[in-house]
């Protein structure tokens, strides 16, 4: 793999809190998570497979002090137990033409019940909306539905009207809601004056946001997940023509493959071995259905804001999520049922 593509994870708050007393000189040492090593921090196979769970994990880790001494720093280790479902899409508004980017990854699931539940309540939201259709046999696009003459030019959407539209969208955004009980639903956001660079700079911007929206959001969640004994499995919809038939996106792989060389990413994990999330074809599951008209709508909320203008939906129907916002080195955390004015410009 390059060494190029290896990029730190973004820590999290109790992460960066993280410190030990050094048994030589009494000062606070932090360990250090921007460093990158060597070999990946990952499990290391047993000689023995029937011992250890076949492999060895890491569980503390040398804390190097100014006076020289190194003191162990214990990991929080958890057992994973159950699998945990999350289901994401993006939505970005702005070109290299504009002066102003935002870009959002919206992540939503649960465990196996609360998913097969929801799925099933979609597939008949899709009956109630098109009878005349099987459920199975068109997807929720948001960006073609919401434009007349898109909508119209499609061979799926071509026959629904504007209220039928409107409709659809309260119905999922009632859904997502329901999910929001069970605390997985969250999105990650940035907007970004990407018109104070040379346009010829613009797109390796939007690359560098685009993969640290990436990498925070699929952090945060697999924290969150692991501390509570969770298998998290990410599936997000794919951004290039030729990623579903591979699973993966090359540049979402490097960034994720390439965090393991810092030690965040034993913190975040809490020492287990996750898999880098899985890119599909868009919209091929139900709950990425439902994550597109999340992204969408959070996108164009911050869109119209930063334009001074009152959002036309707005976000509050979605109920409630853990929205972060991705300032470049760093993410602020907000809990509630829209965002707080700090995000939006």
């Amino acid at each position: 793999m390059n060494p190029e593509h290896f990029e730190p994870p973004f820590i999290t708050e109790e992460m960066a809190s993280l410190a030990v007393t050094c048994s030589n000189c009494s000062i606070r040492a932090r360990p250090d998570f921007w460093k990158r090593h060597e070999e990946p921090f990952e499990w290391i196979p047993s000689i023995h497979p029937s011992a250890n769970g076949g492999a060895w994990r890491q569980v503390g880790v040398g804390v190097s002090c100014v006076c020289g001494a190194i003191n162990n720093l214990p990991l929080k280790v958890t057992d994973l137990q159950n699998n945990l479902y999350l289901f994401g899409d993006e939505a970005f508004r702005g070109d290299e033409a504009s002066r102003l980017f935002v870009g959002v990854y919206s992540l939503i699931g649960s465990t196996s019940g609360p998913v097969r539940d929801i799925e099933n309540q979609l597939k008949q939201v899709k009956r109630d909306i098109a009878p005349t259709k099987e459920p199975d046999s068109w997807t929720i696009h948001v960006a073609q539905m919401v434009s007349g003459q898109q909508r119209l030019k499609h061979p799926q959407y071509r026959d629904f009207s504007r209220d039928a539209v409107e409709i659809l969208f309260v119905k999922c955004a009632d859904l997502i809601s329901q999910l929001g009980h069970w605390g997985w639903n969250r999105c990650i956001t940035t907007i970004y004056q990407i018109g104070n660079h040379p346009k010829h700079e613009r797109k390796k911007i939007r690359r560098f946001l685009n993969r640290g929206l990436f990498l925070g959001l699929a952090g945060e969640a697999i924290h969150s997940a692991t501390a509570q004994s969770l298998y998290p499995h990410l599936t997000f919809d794919a951004q290039s023509s030729s990623a579903p038939a591979r699973g993966e996106e090359g540049w979402a792989n490097a960034a994720f493959y390439g965090s393991r060389h810092y030690l965040g990413h034993l913190f975040i994990t809490h020492s287990n071995d996750v898999p880098p999330p899985k890119f599909v074809q868009p919209g091929s599951q139900p709950l990425l259905e439902l994550a597109d008209v999340h992204a969408f709508h959070v996108a164009r909320t911050i869109w119209q804001r930063a334009h001074g203008q009152e959002p036309d939906r707005g976000i509050r129907q979605f109920g409630e999520f853990r929205y972060l916002s991705f300032r470049g080195d760093r993410m602020l955390t907000h809990i509630g049922t829209d965002l707080p004015t700090s995000f939006t410009r």
